[in-house]
């Protein structure tokens, strides 16, 4: 099953499920960080509860080359939102960030984030596209 939330622009990232992964590649510099990511959180909880039964892990991939301030306190609301789905629900939620091996702004966002949350956290070095 794949399933494509949001379709990739210049400013904004792909978001896409394909089985228990749930992939944002791409940049992240939307003009409205707010409208962007409120689609994103109106289909997940439409979908999420079906998602739950049928999955018994779920992996968040991220591969973002660039992001502003705004992208980036959504980007926290949704990594909260998964979060919480592994306390309330007992679902098991674990995190990719994949970085260039030379993007050390990447490194240092995903190392702040997974100091935030209590999530298995795989920070992931991949080559330079």
């Amino acid at each position: 099953m794949e399933v494509i939330i949001k379709t990739q622009t210049p400013k904004t990232p792909e978001v896409k499920i394909v089985d228990n992964i749930l992939s944002i590649k791409g940049r992240g510099m939307p003009d409205n960080s707010k409208e962007y990511w409120d689609g994103i959180f109106k289909w997940l909880d439409k979908h999420i509860p079906s998602i739950i039964k049928q999955q018994n892990d779920f992996i968040l991939d991220f591969s973002i080359e660039y992001f502003n301030i705004p992208f980036s306190k959504y980007c926290l609301d949704f990594l909260k939102y998964f979060e919480k789905l592994t306390i309330d629900e007992n679902f098991k939620v674990s995190i990719v960030w994949n970085y260039e091996e030379n993007d050390e702004d990447m490194l240092e966002a995903g190392k702040d984030f997974q100091a935030i949350f209590n999530m298995p956290f795989n920070l992931k070095l991949i080559e330079e596209t």
